[in-house]
């Protein structure tokens, strides 16, 4: 074995105790600010620990004792998802440290449904501000929730679809208009089909977005064909060259700036890359 091997190797086995001992002290910090009274515990006397025992996390989740205690001691073994949900909810975990407690264990992280997301406040006055740049806000199942008058004049009146039809991936590849307004409408659609595809693996529990695949399945062949290639790169951005039917050729180079974790949302400006865009769009 070379010495470059058996390096690679001692890094493997120090990163995977690091994240053992990440793991560890996450559980035993979360434990020790947990009040026994407020959980309906009994107090026994001469409580020599901070916040819980590890016998009462392990009773609250319906765990071995031994096994939660090797989990925090950071010993070499696995868990199950259901496992790591039922030590959240006893250790009363927030969205946030759920999902950290999944990424420490090597697991895909729950996420919350987004079928009634909705766009954080003052999102909807920062797309006007930026009026006439068309302007929209998505969530990560590419649900178009909020919008100002440019993307009006380039997309047409998304007020004008019933909600669960203002999706990307719908319009996409059931509205040949839709598509047409792009030079390179493959491109468009492989980008946006990766993009989804990379982030329902982790909402497979959640309906709205295995429905809306089901029924994209039972409208398109085409999406059925690229959805079975199973493709999870997310290129990045390009210039958008598009054919509108009324203002013609326009070009745009989009910004994209995301919204803190909790909301997965993603607010696009579409910023003119060149004269005549800019002309066309009143600036």
């Amino acid at each position: 074995m070379t010495m470059t091997t058996t390096l690679a190797i001692s890094g493997q086995q120090v990163s995977e105790l690091r994240r053992r001992r990440e793991l560890a002290n996450f559980l035993r910090v979360r434990r020790e600010r947990l009040s026994p009274a407020k959980l309906g515990l009994p107090l026994r006397q001469r409580r020599r620990v901070e916040g819980l025992r590890r016998e009462e996390v392990a009773e609250l989740a319906d765990i071995s004792a031994s096994w939660y205690t090797w989990l925090e001691q950071g010993r070499e073994i696995r868990v199950s998802a259901e496992t790591l949900e039922r030590l959240a909810e006893a250790l009363q975990l927030q969205q946030d440290e759920r999902e950290q407690l999944f990424v420490l264990a090597q697991l895909p992280p729950p996420r919350p449904a987004q079928s009634d997301k909705s766009a954080p406040e003052g999102v909807r006055d920062l797309l006007d501000k930026v009026d006439p740049w068309p302007a929209i806000a998505i969530c990560t199942r590419w649900d178009v929730l909020e919008w100002n008058r440019g993307a009006v004049r380039l997309f047409g009146d998304f007020a004008s679809l019933p909600k669960e039809k203002r999706n990307f991936l719908w319009l996409l590849f059931t509205r040949p208009s839709f598509r047409a307004l792009y030079a390179d409408p493959d491109r468009m659609i492989r980008c946006v089909t990766s993009h989804f595809r990379a982030a329902f693996n982790e909402r497979l529990s959640d309906r709205s977005w295995t429905d809306l695949v089901e029924a994209l399945e039972r409208q398109s062949e085409e999406f059925r064909l690229i959805w079975r290639e199973y493709a999870v790169l997310r290129p990045p951005d390009w210039r958008k060259v598009m054919n509108h039917p009324e203002l013609g050729r326009l070009q745009f180079d989009p910004i994209t700036l995301e919204h803190p974790p909790d909301h997965q949302i993603r607010v696009i400006f579409y910023r003119p890359a060149d004269v005549v865009t800019e002309t066309k769009f009143g600036l």
